[in-house]
């Protein structure tokens, strides 16, 4: 698989926005891959939307293989959108990119917006309400999955529910409670492993989602 790190990227960073590592650099190298190989010519103009966009690190490693794709990135951190404009600017052309803060998709029309991929590196680290008292909230929020790792990966795909899409992406950890989505969402969607990544002491997972016939 690609290794997007060897891609010459630098982008700035800021306290309390989530810094690219070892899961930015997973994602980025499962998209270029996936898109490499399964998407066709004709459809590498289309609409791509990162949810948690950061630094918009992913956004910019997709944009430099894959030029013509328009992106929308959405972050409920206000921080975050004006660290990733200023980094989306130096690399992406104006009118290839917008950047909307918001929780989750909030604030979009369903009836246009309909991304042909959707993905998402969400917050997925196993944590409890103790560490939340002590930890700077803004910060936490960043990665903190909840008790069992999957509690904002539960609230995206119920917002995908809503969504119109292609395609749709997202990474966990394998110590998370990873099967409890499948039961959850088994009616709506199929959760697909594509992609894993062994790290010392956990593995990565990255998920494609797809609607099952009649959810559209």
């Amino acid at each position: 698989m690609l290794r997007v790190m060897n891609i010459p990227i630098k982008v700035k960073e800021r306290q309390n926005v989530y810094p690219p590592g070892e899961d930015t650099w997973f994602l980025s190298d499962t998209l270029i891959d996936f898109c490499q190989k399964c998407i066709s010519p004709s459809k590498l103009s289309s609409l791509v939307c990162e949810l948690g966009v950061g630094t918009g690190y992913i956004s910019i490693a997709l944009s430099i293989k894959f030029p013509h794709f328009h992106f929308i990135g959405i972050d409920i951190s206000q921080t975050a959108i004006f660290l990733s404009s200023l980094n989306m600017k130096r690399y992406l052309l104006d009118g290839k990119y917008s950047l909307l803060c918001t929780n989750f998709f909030d604030c979009l029309n369903f009836s246009t917006f309909k991304p042909y991929i959707i993905f998402f590196n969400p917050p997925y680290v196993i944590t409890s309400k103790t560490e939340q008292q002590v930890v700077n909230p803004e910060l936490y929020r960043t990665w903190s999955g909840g008790s069992d790792g999957i509690r904002i990966i539960v609230q995206f795909l119920e917002e995908l529910r809503r969504i119109q899409f292609n395609y749709s992406f997202f990474i966990t950890s394998s110590r998370n409670k990873n099967d409890l989505l499948i039961d959850l969402f088994i009616d709506d969607f199929s959760l697909q492993i594509i992609s894993e990544r062994q790290l010392p002491d956990e593995k990565l997972l990255c998920y494609q989602v797809k609607k099952k016939k009649g959810n559209f």
